[in-house]
């Protein structure tokens, strides 16, 4: 009987070969759609899930009160220590210290070879992090790593680094700072944890370096963290007690100024799962994202589903004597059911296929677009095929459980006499619903993309305040600050630099460094803190700031006075920014009077906060940015001249550039992400659409072709026909737009309420997204209609 089922099955396809082919098309790209989302969704959620320990591992993260509320994934240095010596239920204590745009460098012949990573860094470790996390070693192994100046390489770094010879007890220099020995090999991957870096170096080297900090319990940066192990069935709550306890001990000045008489320096526990995913220390991508995305792949789903449960309803007309005669030589209802589900399994199967053959074309396209390692190998993942599986078996049913019963369901007289008609088939209500399901879908996508299309060039495009054009960053090297003055001077002689300034970071960045401070003869520490920004005097003709008071910094090696905004004006209680020049104030141990104030401008990348306070003042030990101003005339010979006095006064380390207005793009990658996204999975919603409306319209033209000839013969013109079939989609259009414009308000408010500078939602959006809508509907139907219009009523009545 499946054999029979299976002859059946492919005799109709090749009967109604276009349909076949518009429901095997529609499906695969709207599972191919799917199964991208799952890759993509499936990644992120594995992050840092393959680690033994994961269900116990934790990071010890910082919650400051001070005006407001701030949260961090960074705990002060001496909190380790203290944590293992004081807590005695806690397994493991990790300290991991991220590093960004590590350098390492190694003299090979005399000559010096480099490596710089800025996108998978490095970090400094202690041992235990090694115990916590599942980080394959290949040679070597992590005891050593309790002392100083010792490094561990990724296979791909000391392939890089030494080429084929052993790089074991090799030395290579971190940083131009520090001069590590190799003392292991960590295998390749995998790649999705939080944790994996190019290269990992002693916790001792830190300790080495910045003593200072090991003993300071008021320093806490979000690059600092700790991780945990804990026994199986451990309190959280205790652990948080007790962690509140060690705040309160070791910032007893703090203790009763917090929420509720607590600490204003508090710690908790994050568990591993969730540092991916929160955005409140600084996880990579929410989960509410990976949610939204799921939601749109089985949208793209059901949409090809509702083009398959049209036009297989449509077609039932045409099979009602096959199901009659069956009926009639003994088919029950459950045989024909059978049959029809076998169909459209066969159907699915031949989706499948060719959803998997789109996909590894594209891949690489999508892996580019979204910064992901996402692959396709149904040999090496195994969840391949359950969520395969999972997709045949779902399709199948959703797509072929209505078709299938109103088929089986045929009387056998009617259906032999050719008496089954529309109305039998529930008329076109059905297909009207599905339609107007399918078209409200692809508006909400319409309006998703254009309100998201807008927000990041809105974002891309403001005014910072500043202006971003022809700036060239570079990053200094450690310990370059006593060579600043050699070095601007050099870069002025270069032909086309017009302006050169030395800074911590540029303008806006996502670097951020806060402080309290003391202001004027006021005898207490203020509650909130300010922004700090160490740069030159040069640094406002570089970016072409403005002042709104006072004048610049002055020109000097050492901190003699602080530039503030407007924001930090009013924020501090003054009126005019005139009445604060002169005013002094300390902070990061330096005091000083206030000799201008600048006009407002995002330190922080726009759109995600607004104008916050904040100083500048001239700290060159602090400087880890040039900030070129150059001129568009000859570009690449500006450059080249920056390139070769850098190397000249840096041969050890690794010349970089980047143009600043490069870097603010990046500031807004996620959204850039997003965007591109939604923008191929509208293109996918409306294709499949089109096919729909394709398949059903030549159905229905076909079906009424000598309806159509019998108009013309008395006298029906062209419009008119067009409007036949013109004006029932249209209307189907216009009733998916009211029930989806409302729905995308709601998406795309919540959407924009995330950001501090976002646009307005206007009425044009929506109008756009009906447009596109019924321009797409008429185009599709229209030019069917008017085929058919067109035609010769003769050849339509021959046969009467």
């Amino acid at each position: 009987m499946f054999q029979n089922y299976l002859t059946v099955a492919f005799r109709n396809f090749s009967r109604n070969k276009i349909f076949t082919a518009i429901n095997v098309v529609g499906l695969a790209f709207g599972i191919a759609s799917a199964l991208l989302v799952y890759l993509l969704v499936n990644e992120q959620l594995s992050y840092d899930t393959f680690h033994q320990k994961a269900g116990r591992t934790y990071r010890v993260v910082t919650h400051l009160y001070f005006e407001n509320e701030s949260k961090t994934a960074g705990a002060p240095c001496p909190l380790s220590q203290a944590l293992r010596e004081e807590v005695p239920q806690i397994e493991k204590v990790g300290e991991f210290y991220h590093l960004d745009n590590i350098l390492l460098s190694t003299e090979i012949n005399g000559e010096w070879k480099k490596l710089k990573y800025d996108d998978l860094d490095g970090s400094y470790v202690s041992p235990e992090i090694f115990e916590i996390f599942d980080f394959k070693w290949i040679a070597g192994n992590p005891a050593s790593f309790s002392q100083p100046n010792k490094i561990a390489l990724r296979q791909k770094q000391a392939k890089a680094l030494f080429g084929d010879s052993d790089p074991m007890g090799k030395m290579v220099k971190v940083n131009n700072e520090v001069d590590a020995t190799v003392v292991g090999i960590l295998a390749d991957g995998p790649e999705n944890s939080d944790f994996y870096k190019a290269a990992y170096i002693s916790q001792a080297s830190y300790a080495a370096l910045h003593k200072d900090r090991m003993e300071a319990w008021y320093s806490v940066g979000s690059g600092n963290q700790i991780i945990l192990t804990l026994p199986e069935g451990t309190d959280l709550q205790n652990v948080n007690a007790q962690l509140t306890a060690l705040a309160d001990k070791y910032h007893p000045d703090e203790k009763g100024k917090g929420p509720n008489g607590g600490n204003t320096y508090n710690h908790v526990v994050q568990p591993l799962a969730d540092v991916h995913f929160n955005p409140d220390y600084d996880g990579q991508v929410e989960k509410s994202l990976m949610w939204a995305l799921s939601l749109v792949g089985l949208f793209l789903i059901f949409t090809a589903c509702i083009n398959f449960v049209n036009l297989a309803t449509a077609q039932a007309l045409g099979r009602s004597k096959e199901v009659g005669i069956r009926k009639v030589v003994g088919g029950n209802r459950s045989q024909l059911f059978g049959q029809f589900m076998m169909e459209t399994g066969a159907i699915v199967f031949l989706a499948i296929v060719l959803a998997a053959a789109i996909i590894n074309p594209i891949l690489p396209v999508v892996r580019e677009m979204t910064m992901s390692n996402i692959s396709f190998n149904l040999l090496e993942n195994s969840n391949l095929w359950f969520f395969l599986l999972a997709v045949f078996f779902g399709v199948t049913l959703l797509s072929g459980t209505y078709p299938a019963l109103v088929l089986a369901g045929f009387k056998p007289v009617l259906a032999i006499k050719g008496k089954i008609t529309t109305q039998t088939l529930g008329g076109f209500n059905v297909r009207r619903a599905l339609v107007v399901a399918q078209f409200a879908i692809s508006q909400l996508l319409i309006i998703g993309v254009a309100v998201m299309s807008m927000q990041t060039n809105f974002l891309k495009n403001m005014d910072l305040g500043y202006n971003k054009e022809a700036i060239v960053v570079v990053n200094l090297p450690k310990g370059s600050d006593q060579n600043f003055h050699t070095l601007e001077n050099q870069l002025r002689g270069v032909k086309g630099v017009e302006q050169v300034s030395f800074s911590q970071t540029t303008a806006t960045s996502n670097n951020q460094n806060y402080s309290h401070f003391t202001f004027d003869n006021r005898e207490k520490v203020e509650e909130w803190q300010m922004l700090i920004r160490p740069a030159d005097s040069h640094f406002l003709d570089t970016y072409g700031l403005s002042l709104v008071a006072g004048s610049r910094l002055p020109e000097s090696d050492s901190v003699r006075g602080f530039l503030v905004n407007e924001a930090f004006v009013e924020k501090i209680g003054l009126g005019a920014p005139e009445e604060a020049i002169g005013k002094s104030f300390s902070t990061w141990g330096e005091k000083a009077p206030i000799v201008g104030v600048l006009k407002n401008f995002y330190a922080n990348p726009a759109g995600r906060s607004g104008f916050e306070p904040m100083c500048m003042m001239a700290m060159p030990s602090s400087f880890r940015t040039v900030n070129l101003k150059v001129s568009t005339a000859n570009v690449p010979e500006t450059l080249a001249g920056v390139e070769k006095v850098w190397t000249g006064l840096f041969p050890q380390d690794f010349y970089d550039y980047q143009f600043f207005d490069e870097r603010v793009e990046k500031f807004y990658r996620l959204e850039s992400i997003l965007l591109g996204l939604i923008r191929t999975f509208c293109g996918v919603a409306l294709f499949i659409g089109c096919l729909g409306l394709f398949g059903l319209v030549t159905f229905l033209i076909a079906r009424r072709r000598k309806e159509i000839g019998v108009r013309k013969v008395l006298g029906a013109s062209d419009v008119s026909i067009l409007g036949l079939f013109g004006k029932e989609f249209v209307r189907l259009v216009l009733i998916a737009f009211a029930i989806a414009a409302p729905l995308g308000y709601l998406a795309m408010s919540a959407f924009l309420a995330g950001y501090q500078n976002a646009i307005q939602l206007g009425f044009g959006t929506f109008l756009f997204a009906i447009a596109v809508s019924v321009g797409i509907a008429a185009l599709t139907v229209g030019w069917h209609s008017w085929l058919a219009a067109r035609a010769n009523p003769v050849e339509s009545l021959r046969s009467e």
